[in-house]
C-alpha cells in the first residue's frame, strides 16, 4: 500500500507543522518523524486504526501527540 495525500490534508498538515516549527523547531521534527512512522505502519497493516461513524474512513492517533489520522482504505488501488 501507498499513502496518497489529499491536497486539504497537506495543507493543514503544513499549517500545523509551521506554527510548531515556529514556537519550537525539533518539536516540529519530531511531530513530523511520528507522522512519517504513523503512516508507514499504515501501508503494512491499513487496518491498524479504527472505524469512525463514517462508511469507509478510519482513524489513526499519532502517538504521543493530540494529532489524528483519518484515512480511506482503497484496496483496488493498493493506497490509503
Amino acid at each position: 500500500m501507498r499513502v496518497k495525500w489529499r491536497a486539504r490534508a497537506v495543507r493543514e498538515l503544513d499549517a500545523v507543522l509551521q506554527y510548531v516549527a515556529t514556537e519550537n523547531p525539533a518539536a516540529g521534527k519530531a511531530i513530523v518523524g511520528r507522522l512519517e512512522e504513523t503512516t508507514h505502519h499504515l501501508t503494512v497493516f491499513p487496518e491498524l486504526g479504527h472505524p469512525t461513524n463514517v462508511a469507509g474512513v478510519r482513524t489513526k492517533l499519532i502517538p504521543g501527540y493530540p494529532y489524528q489520522l483519518f484515512y480511506t482504505i482503497f484496496e483496488n488501488r493498493d493506497e490509503i
